[in-house]
């Protein structure tokens, strides 16, 4: 059972963003926007999962499932709380 996700924002350099099962795991989701982070100002992001296809997500701005950065099949043994 897979018992973490690890999202990495603005990973490489900010170049590139991802999802790995575990910590430094197989990566499940990635995304090569490129300055996701920034120094100067704030930015928000989200992370939702859809119950009705357990797709996750992960996304800029504030308003969740718009502006998505990367999305995946969750599996069905992992417990979401």
């Amino acid at each position: 059972m897979l018992d973490i996700l690890q999202v990495e924002l603005g990973s490489n350099m900010n170049s590139a963003s991802l999802v790995r099962s575990g910590i430094q795991g197989p990566i499940k989701a990635t995304s090569s926007k490129s300055n996701v982070l920034s120094c100067s100002q704030s930015r928000s992001f989200w992370i939702g999962v859809n119950p009705d296809d357990g797709m996750m997500e992960v996304g800029q701005g504030n308003v969740p499932f718009q502006q998505k950065l990367m999305t995946w099949k969750v599996a069905d043994d992992l417990f979401i709380n």
